[in-house]
C-alpha cells in the first residue's frame, strides 16, 4: 500500500468510527492497518476498543498480545495472550485451537513472563510459568525453534555455548522488516559508540581510513553509515538474507555474506586481497548470540593485518559467581570481562580500550554492557 492509500483508508477509518466508534470489526482491522503502518501505540488503542466492545474477539486479544510484547509492555502481553489463550481453548475445534497458533502464542505469553519485572509477577515465580508457557509450545509444536531456545535460556541451562544457527535465522528473518523502526525508544547505541571509539583511535593513530573493514552480524547495516567515511572498502557477513537485503539497499557495502560470522571470516581470510588488508573487525550488538567466543576470536585475529583492531560490544556478567558466559531469561548470552581479556591475549591481541556501557534499553531499563577493542600486536 503506497501512502496516499494509506493515508485515505486511515481517514475513512477515522470517519467510520466518529459515526459507530465502538464497532469491533472497524475498530479491529483500524488497528490491523495502524500495525502495518508502524503505529504501534494507536493501533493498541484500537484493539484495546474492539475487545471492550467484543470481550470474545480472538484475533483481537492475540494481536494485541503480541503487539504489546514487541513494545515492552509485559505486563499487558501476559493479561491479553491469556485472554487469547483461553478462548482457543474453550473452543478446542474452532480455528483459534490450531497446534502452530497456539504454540505461537504460547511462546509469545513465555517471553513476556520471562522478561516480567519480578515485583509485577503477582502469580509465583514468572521464570517458572514461562518454562511452562514453553514448554507447551513444544508441545504443540515440536520444531518450535525459539521456543526451544528461550526454555533452555530462562532455565540458564549451562551447557548451551551458543545459540542455534536455525534459531538467529529465524529471529532476523522474522525481524528484518520492523528492525530498524523498532529500535526507536531503545536508545540503541553499540553501532554509534563502536563508531566514535573507531574514530578517535584512527585519529590518535594519525590515519584518515581503514583499508578493509568487516562488519560481522551487519544486521540491516546501521554500521554502514557511521564508518563510510573511514573505510575505504566494507563487508557485511549476516547469517540471516532478510537482514543482508535490507543492508544492501543502504548501497555502503563492497560485498555481502551470507553465513555464520566464524565462518565468513574464515573464507574472507582466504581471500588474497581482502585477507591481506583487513585492518578492522566489528561486532556491534552480535555476541550476544554466542556463549563460547574462542572460535570467534580465532578466527578474527587470523583474519587481521598486524595492527589492525577488532572491536565489539557483550552484555556484562558482573556477579563473580557465574561463569564465563551466562544464557539469560532473554535468551542473549552476557561475558564477563576477564573471560574476554584472557582470550584476546590467547589470540595475540592487546587491549586498546574498553570501557562499560548502555548499548540499549530494554522494557525502560538500561541493559548492563561493555565495549572492548583489541590490537594486533
Amino acid at each position: 500500500m503506497d501512502i496516499g492509500d494509506y493515508e485515505g483508508a486511515v481517514e475513512a477509518y477515522i470517519a467510520a468510527l466518529e459515526l459507530e466508534p465502538t464497532h469491533a470489526d472497524a475498530n479491529y482491522n483500524f488497528a490491523m492497518l495502524l500495525q502495518d503502518g508502524g503505529a504501534n501505540e494507536n493501533a493498541i488503542y484500537h484493539y484495546k476498543k474492539t475487545v471492550e466492545s467484543d470481550p470474545d474477539y480472538f484475533e483481537a486479544w492475540a494481536n494485541l498480545g503480541g503487539l504489546q510484547l514487541l513494545i515492552g509492555d509485559q505486563a499487558g502481553a501476559v493479561k491479553s495472550l491469556g485472554e487469547a489463550l483461553e478462548l482457543a481453548e474453550a473452543d478446542p475445534n474452532g480455528a483459534a485451537a490450531a497446534a502452530p497458533l497456539l504454540a505461537t502464542l504460547q511462546y509469545q505469553l513465555g517471553s513476556a513472563l520471562a522478561a516480567l519485572d519480578p515485583e509485577r509477577c503477582m502469580f509465583g515465580s514468572c521464570p517458572e510459568h514461562a518454562a511452562e508457557a514453553f514448554r507447551k509450545a513444544l508441545r504443540y509444536q515440536p520444531g518450535h525453534i525459539q521456543a526451544d531456545h528461550a526454555l533452555k535460556a530462562v532455565l540458564a541451562d549451562p551447557t548451551v555455548e551458543t545459540a542455534s544457527t536455525d534459531y538467529v535465522k529465524s529471529l532476523f528473518n522474522d525481524y528484518a522488516e520492523t528492525f530498524d523502526s523498532s529500535l526507536s525508544g531503545l536508545e540503541y547505541k553499540a553501532p554509534e559508540l563502536i563508531s566514535q571509539t573507531m574514530h578517535k583511535l584512527l585519529n590518535a593513530a594519525g590515519k584518515k581510513t581503514f583499508n578493509t573493514v568487516v562488519d560481522a552480524g551487519c544486521g540491516t547495516g546501521l554500521i554502514g553509515p557511521l564508518f563510510e567515511g573511514i573505510s575505504r572498502k566494507l563487508i557485511g557477513i549476516d547469517i540471516s538474507d532478510g537482514m543482508l537485503q535490507k543492508a544492501k539497499e543502504r548501497g555502503m557495502y563492497a560485498s555481502l555474506r551470507e553465513g555464520d560470522i566464524v565462518a565468513e571470516l574464515k573464507d574472507i581470510k582466504l581471500d588474497s586481497d581482502d585477507g591481506k588488508l583487513t585492518d578492522l573487525v566489528v561486532a556491534a550488538d552480535v555476541l550476544v548470540y554466542i556463549g563460547n567466543l574462542e572460535a570467534f576470536f580465532e578466527a578474527s585475529a587470523e583474519l587481521l593485518q598486524s595492527s589492525g583492531y577488532l572491536a565489539f560490544t557483550t552484555e556484562r556478567v558482573d556477579n563473580p559467581l557465574d561463569g564465563d558466559w551466562k544464557l539469560q531469561p532473554s535468551g542473549r548470552f552476557a561475558h564477563k570481562k576477564s573471560y574476554v581479556d584472557q582470550l584476546a591475549l590467547r589470540n595475540g591481541l592487546i587491549a586498546a580500550e574498553y570501557f562499560e556501557m548502555t548499548p540499549r534499553l530494554e522494557g525502560g531499563k538500561p541493559i548492563a554492557g561493555q565495549l572492548f577493542v583489541f590490537q594486533k600486536a
